[in-house]
């Protein structure tokens, strides 16, 4: 297993950096998903003189910036993730997108932007990002993978991998030791509260359907959480185990965490894809590298 070898040389060995140029793609995509989103809820306003933000931090701690520096970073931060997707500068954008995270997350903190921040700074990491899938290629001027074998030394793709692995570790310790989730009411009261606060959200989200939702939130609630309680056990252990499974397992296991991600973006599809798409695009780095670029020149990108 590479991460394996590659952690016993001490990263001397070097490893296909294609995969890695993949999940750049896939990262930098997820950003601009992440922030189209935000945008169109409001965010760029965030800091805006009489919003609850900068009331809050104006009463608490202050300001982490002005309001000019957060709209000008903003905008800029649009700017890193298209540079990031096409590999021009992939490195310096990477380390851009880290400090933006870093921000958002002092502004108002959430887990999924704190994810976000870890993996844009393990891409800082790497001096390989732009190996392939650049703007040239796109073009048609040189292939989206290069004849030869661009290899890089596995530090950035490994912590990467580590980022995920410890989300996914520790999300399944958290949920373990809550009583509520355990029991299924978490999903329960999930499932149930999405339609019914359906009328006043101003951004739909929820998209299973109503007889499903009907028979996991039945009016018995108590009905309602034992048919929950498996599937949050499910969870709870698939989540786990999924790292591992991610890393010794065959490659057609990724299916299983693409099936896990998908069943939770449906509660929260529009607020969930770009975490989804983060997080799922993360697994080209689980799988060995020579297989990766294999499999990819396979496909005639080469």
């Amino acid at each position: 297993m590479w991460l394996v070898e590659s952690l016993a040389s001490q990263f001397s060995d070097p490893v296909s950096s294609v995969p890695l140029c993949l999940f750049r793609v896939l990262f930098a995509s997820a950003c601009l998903l992440k922030f189209g989103v935000e945008t169109r809820r409001g965010y760029f306003h965030y800091l805006d003189d009489g919003s609850y933000l900068h009331t809050h931090h104006v009463l608490s701690d202050g300001l982490p910036v002005s309001p000019a520096v957060y709209r000008y970073a903003y905008i800029g931060k649009f700017a890193a993730a298209a540079l990031l997707l096409f590999g021009i500068a992939p490195q310096a954008m990477a380390a851009v997108l880290a400090i933006w995270f870093l921000l958002e997350c002092a502004i108002y903190f959430k887990f999924h932007t704190c994810y976000f921040a870890l993996l844009a700074a393990a891409l800082a990491f790497s001096p390989d990002l732009g190996d392939a899938f650049t703007l040239s290629g796109l073009l048609g001027s040189q292939p989206l993978l290069p004849q030869y074998d661009p290899t890089s030394d596995g530090l950035a793709a490994a912590l990467v991998v580590c980022v995920t692995a410890s989300l996914y570790v520790f999300s399944a310790r958290h949920k373990w030791r809550s009583p509520e989730f355990m029991s299924g009411r978490v999903i329960e009261t999930t499932l149930r509260a999405i339609p019914a606060a359906g009328p006043q959200r101003r951004f739909a989200d929820g998209i299973y359907s109503k007889r499903l939702v009907a028979y996991f939130a039945p009016a018995d609630r108590s009905l309602a959480r034992r048919r929950c309680r498996p599937f949050a056990r499910l969870t709870v252990g698939l989540e786990a185990v999924l790292p591992l499974m991610l890393l010794f397992g065959p490659p057609l296991l990724v299916l299983v965490g693409v099936a896990l991600h998908l069943s939770i973006t449906m509660l929260f599809p529009i607020t969930l894809a770009h975490f989804s798409l983060a997080t799922v695009g993360s697994y080209v780095l689980f799988l060995d590298p020579g297989s990766v670029t294999a499999a990819l020149r396979g496909l005639g990108l080469a």
